[in-house]
């Protein structure tokens, strides 16, 4: 445990909400450092105080329906995470750290709410009513910072116009590679990136056009957006890149943070000769965002809901890279 802090000396009501200092807090099954270890709460959780035996305090967790005993040395009554953060879509509320938990309501893209905690990947927040909840941590945005400010990405959908590049039986490759782009790019400019589109509508821009962009822009990065197809039976998401130095750091942070988001196959990062990173001389990354020819997996990445998983991972891929 660490970050110790004393709890506040004001007087207390019978039951409060009380907030973990400590990095790591053990919550036992007695007050006595050699009780049973229940569980383990992180900085920031909220708590229900109950009750308190000397140095220890009787509380109650909601995210994990748990009740135990802390040292009281670890709560205090201020929050010490009350951050504000913002929903980038319409996000599920929910009772607990994970999808399997219940929904509390479906709060709109563009929600404020203040960070009370954090398990993991999600994290928990309170509604301006006081209501609180837990949602997932890569559908979330700080209300504070722009971690792109500055910055310049250009986007690439590939295809477009007379080239529809690959085909399922439902989709064309183009539609989904300019959705998916146009989702990107909405949460670069949130984070306060300058977005350039090699196209942002159905038209066909060639191949030499779409490298001279990104060559004028001096851009910090440039990401050409696909759909896959092969003529077997594959699965999965994969990225490319042209040169080592380049390109491979930018490729890398952009497939773990991809299967992350979106839960696809993880096929990895590989070398590509594509044109359109080859002659970039801006650092450059192509992404297969899974496989039109696979029909299972062709009704999964169709949908707007895996687009915005791919544009959040792409975008969590681009922010860890560029900070």
């Amino acid at each position: 445990m660490s970050n110790k802090a004393a709890t506040s000396t004001a007087s207390q009501p019978s039951t409060w909400t009380g907030y973990v200092t400590a990095t790591t807090l053990n919550v036992r099954s007695a007050p006595s450092t050699t009780a049973r270890i229940l569980t383990q709460i992180g900085s920031g959780t909220a708590v229900t105080v109950q009750g308190k035996d000397g140095s220890w305090m009787k509380v109650y967790i909601p995210s994990k329906k748990v009740t135990g005993w802390v040292h009281s040395d670890y709560i205090s009554d201020k929050s010490s995470a009350s951050a504000q953060v913002v929903l980038l879509h319409n996000t599920n509320l929910r009772r607990g750290p994970g999808t399997s938990y219940g929904i509390i309501s479906v709060e709109p893209a563009g929600t404020s709410l203040t960070k009370i905690g954090q398990s993991n990947d999600w994290i928990q927040v309170r509604r301006k009513d006081g209501v609180t909840g837990w949602v997932a941590g890569w559908l979330v945005g700080s209300a504070q910072s722009s971690p792109l400010k500055g910055k310049t990405v250009v986007l690439d959908p590939g295809h477009g116009g007379i080239d529809g590049g690959a085909s399922g039986r439902l989709y064309v490759e183009k539609r989904l590679n300019l959705s998916t782009a146009l989702k990107l790019g909405s949460l670069l400019q949130q984070a306060g990136a300058k977005v350039i589109y090699t196209r942002s509508s159905d038209i066909y821009v060639s191949l030499n056009q779409r490298v001279a962009i990104s060559n004028q822009s001096n851009a910090d990065a440039f990401i050409s957006i696909h759909y896959n197809s092969c003529t077997g039976v594959c699965s999965g998401i994969e990225t490319f890149y042209y040169s080592m130095s380049k390109d491979s750091v930018l490729a890398r942070s952009i497939q773990n943070n991809l299967i992350k988001s979106t839960q696809l196959r993880d096929r990895g990062t590989k070398y590509g000769a594509y044109r359109i990173i080859r002659n970039n001389q801006r650092p450059a990354a192509l992404v297969e965002l899974g496989f039109l020819t696979n029909p299972t997996e062709e009704r999964l990445i169709g949908s707007i809901s895996h687009q915005k998983k791919a544009a959040q991972g792409i975008y969590n891929g681009l922010v860890e890279y560029l900070k």
